[in-house]
């Protein structure tokens, strides 16, 4: 974000939440280079100090045209952030920031202030899940899976399903470590290896249960 003559501010990039981090980066560089314009992406779990070096190195790359960077990361470390703040605020010419995450609360306010916040999360309304996620048992799992496997369904409505088992998990209350939340963008990567919708949600579910289990264990004693 920089300011004009008349001291107005004017954002310079976009941040992007959506639940689907990996997917939302390749679709929107294959847009960009459809247009026949200038791409560079940087795409992984985690931005680190070297990461952030990177994007500055390429962000000073001279080009005539306009060039969009795309940073997509499920987290970002503070010290990468702040080694980004200034080319975010001044970027060279023709360059132009996007960055996707699942959260803003994965970036600091002054990252924020300096970028227009797009929630593509909110697009479109989530369907329910289908499986009260808080009474989970292995019987209730099986039957959820059978009809699955009965009705298995594109790529698209197993990302539909991962989403609107989040958003049951956002509802129940349940708060999901790092690892946890890296099993979701794990199981949407395999979906992009057209793996089978039931095999991808297995997994969670057992978690799912696992803890379940284990907060029932807690409260007996």
């Amino acid at each position: 974000m920089n300011q004009n003559n008349r001291g107005k501010m004017q954002y310079t990039g976009n941040i992007i939440l959506s639940y689907d981090i990996f997917e939302k980066a390749q679709s929107l560089k294959d847009e960009i280079a459809l247009r026949n314009e200038i791409v560079r992406d940087f795409v992984c779990e985690e931005v680190k100090m070297e990461d952030a070096h990177a994007i500055i190195a390429q962000a000073y790359i001279a080009e005539k045209e306009k060039k969009t960077i795309i940073i997509a990361a499920q987290n970002f470390r503070n010290e990468a952030q702040n080694a980004l703040l200034k080319i975010l605020e001044e970027p060279p010419q023709n360059i132009h920031f996007i960055i996707i995450t699942r959260n803003k609360t994965a970036l600091l306010p002054t990252i924020r202030s300096r970028l227009v916040l797009e929630d593509l999360r909110e697009k479109s309304e989530i369907a329910s899940f289908g499986l009260d996620i808080t009474r989970l048992d292995l019987g209730k799992i099986f039957d959820f899976l059978k009809n699955i496997n009965a009705s298995e369904g594109t790529k698209t409505s197993g990302k539909e399903m991962i989403e609107s088992l989040l958003l049951a998990i956002h509802k129940a209350g349940i708060k999901l470590s790092e690892e946890e939340l890296e099993m979701f963008d794990n199981a949407l990567l395999e979906l992009h290896n057209y793996r089978r919708i039931s095999l991808v949600i297995t997994p969670l579910l057992l978690m799912l249960l696992l803890r379940q289990k284990t907060n029932n264990a807690k409260r007996v004693l």
